[in-house]
């Protein structure tokens, strides 16, 4: 069975395009589950809101400072004669 140049097209662009029509289906059926991340932005900011005591405002947060656990390693020089 000889398969021309234009069968060969043909197909390709057919399953290219069932690609397609695929993902977006599968997009329009999911796009709940995957809008989870804005969602989940949305209920970090209430849930900041809700735990501040009455009283204390955004601008008396104190920033948390990361620490040095190690000490600094020394540096040797070491020379060769």
């Amino acid at each position: 069975m000889d398969i021309s140049q234009l069968d060969f097209i043909l197909i390709n662009i057919i399953s290219y395009f069932s690609g397609i029509a695929t993902g977006l289906l599968f997009c329009c059926k999911y796009k709940d589950n995957f809008l989870v991340k804005s969602r989940s932005r949305e209920n970090l900011r209430t849930d900041n809101d809700l735990s501040l005591p009455t009283g204390q405002g955004q601008g008396h947060i104190t920033p948390v400072l990361a620490t040095n656990a190690h000490p600094p390693i020394a540096i040797a020089k070491i020379t060769l004669e």
